[in-house]
């Protein structure tokens, strides 16, 4: 909820408790054998404070910050929604964002959120997560920390018109990306087509089913997930454990904690047609989607250089319109976090180019780059800005005044590290970025963006439509 129009939906990572691969296993293939696990030089665990009723806090200390940033991450995300109430669990971040609770009576509207929070605040559902986050003084964090404790401790107020009001922002969203916007569209086909269980489910909502929602499915669902012992606290910034640990104990350590519910089956999709016809593209727009490895598997250092490296030369090469490739996984701020369980390549036509001529030059494009060298300054240039998605742990002095220097700088961090551990990227893979060599990356475009791993899918204008 309250963010800025982007062209596509966004989406992250399934979180702790994954039991189902990414990819779909093509029939007739034989089983794939469990995948090499990154090696870890110190696990996340040793930096995290864990309570005794399960709620965990990790408080990082950035030297020569005046903010600080506080994300609460609730370990559910669309993975626990009912499989007729798809986009329940985006409506809970909306309807929690806005609820009234002792501390705040009335709650507080986006407005509020911007004119009290001027450094940032805002929530986002995912897979397998859902992140409320804000950024300020120590002071405006604590405000914060104190009302969702009374969130977890079960003290929400909904109402029927806050309800309503979710509901009609909720649609607007829903119905812009998944029925309006050709990019949108796409993406979320793609992922219903390529990934298997909750990360292919359409987690921004189907309308009919959000119309559905009522107050008890708000209520029973905010009460299954958004408790102590399903969320992940992250504090950076302007902190200092000897002085912010005890407050935070002090705060959430008396709730009640339960394990992590446990999510509903998944339900296969319907047949997707790789092609269809719609109103809102005036020529062909088309997209091959490739699944993407999972982030602790060793595959996993060698494939963003190459996804990096791809995205790149797109943006490079190919900008005239008719001719313009875009590589991306989904985009949003800071999509390798938010969303890299596809990688997509995009090309929209011209009016006068055919389905065919779109899904060949996509193909003639991947498979002149796959034959390609890559050279040691590129390298070091998707080594360089993957750094900036996953900066080390502990940071180093180099990264310091980087995250110092403006709070907003603050969220990469704090989404960073919420994203690490829940996905089980180890802290140390700066460092493995960093060792892979050219002839790795090379491998991994040949294996991850092969073509018979991928699939095509196209919007194409209706006959006689301009």
């Amino acid at each position: 909820m309250m963010r800025r129009a982007l062209p596509l939906a966004i989406l992250c990572l399934s979180a702790a408790g994954r039991t189902e691969p990414w990819a779909r296993q093509a029939e007739g293939q034989a089983p794939a054998s469990k995948p090499e696990i990154l090696p870890r030089d110190r696990p996340w665990s040793d930096a995290i404070q864990r309570f005794d009723n399960g709620f965990e806090l990790l408080i990082e200390p950035v030297k020569g910050s005046k903010a600080m940033g506080l994300f609460f991450f609730v370990k559910s995300g669309w993975n626990m929604d009912p499989l007729d109430r798809t986009g329940l669990a985006h409506f809970v971040e909306h309807m929690v964002m806005t609820a009234g609770t002792p501390c705040r009576k009335d709650g507080w509207q986006y407005g509020d959120w911007v004119k009290n929070r001027k450094h940032g605040a805002n929530a986002m559902t995912r897979s397998g997560w859902t992140l409320y986050f804000s950024m300020g003084t120590r002071e405006e964090c604590s405000s914060d920390a104190r009302w969702f404790k009374e969130i977890l401790d079960g003290k929400a107020e909904f109402h029927d018109a806050q309800l309503e009001r979710e509901r009609e922002r909720m649609q607007s969203e829903v119905t812009n990306m998944t029925l309006y916007r050709p990019g949108g569209i796409l993406q979320w086909r793609a992922r219903s087509l390529l990934l298997k269980g909750a990360p292919g489910r359409v987690g921004i909502g189907l309308a009919p089913e959000v119309e559905k929602v009522v107050l008890d499915d708000i209520r029973s669902q905010t009460a299954r997930t958004h408790h102590a012992g399903n969320v992940l606290c992250i504090a950076v910034g302007r902190v200092h454990a000897d002085r912010d640990l005890p407050f935070y104990k002090d705060l959430f350590g008396g709730l009640e904690g339960r394990a992590s519910p446990e999510a509903p089956p998944w339900k296969p999709v319907a047949k997707i047609a790789p092609v269809i016809e719609h109103p809102n593209v005036g020529a062909v727009f088309g997209t091959l989607a490739f699944p993407a490895p999972e982030p602790d598997s060793a595959a996993y250092p060698a494939y963003l250089l190459a996804a990096s490296w791809l995205m790149q030369r797109a943006m490079v090469e190919r900008k005239p319109r008719g001719k313009q490739i875009q590589g991306m996984f989904f985009p949003a701020q800071y999509s390798y976090l938010e969303g890299p369980e596809l990688f997509l390549l995009n090309l929209r036509g011209t009016e006068e180019q055919s389905t065919d001529w779109v899904q060949k030059e996509l193909l003639r494009w991947l498979d002149k780059k796959r034959k390609s060298r890559i050279g040691w300054v590129h390298l070091r240039s998707s080594q360089s800005s993957l750094r900036f998605f996953f900066p080390p742990h502990p940071l180093e002095r180099r990264d310091l005044g980087m995250f110092a220097a403006t709070p907003r700088s603050l969220y990469r961090l704090g989404l960073s590290r919420g994203v690490s551990i829940l996905s089980r990227i180890p802290t140390n893979l700066p460092t493995l970025l960093s060792k892979v060599p050219a002839r790795d990356v090379e491998a991994s475009l040949t294996e991850w963006f092969a073509t018979d791993r991928g699939r095509f899918l196209a919007l194409r204008p209706r006959k006689g439509q301009k």
